[in-house]
């Protein structure tokens, strides 16, 4: 039996679906946050409008490339305002 998702819709993990490559590919296949200690590698999507604020979850204008130094540091700063 499969295993239900925890959360919906479920995760973009996809490593090579046809979303993320176009995504990856439209910022040179390069962070698109770019914070100070940036690995450049994009490893995650991240929405720049997260979806309980009104973005939408599989636009791929509101998703952009992050590596993973970058996704976890700004997901801090939006929640904490």
């Amino acid at each position: 039996m499969a295993k239900p998702w925890h959360r919906w819709p479920p995760p973009l993990r996809s490593p090579d679906g046809p979303l993320r490559i176009r995504i990856y590919a439209r910022y040179g296949n390069r962070c698109g946050v770019g914070l100070p200690g940036c690995k450049v590698k994009p490893t995650h999507l991240d929405h720049i409008v997260p979806p309980p604020e009104g973005g939408a979850w599989f636009d791929e204008h509101n998703l952009r490339p992050a590596c993973a130094w970058c996704r976890p540091v700004w997901a801090c700063r939006m929640r904490a305002g």
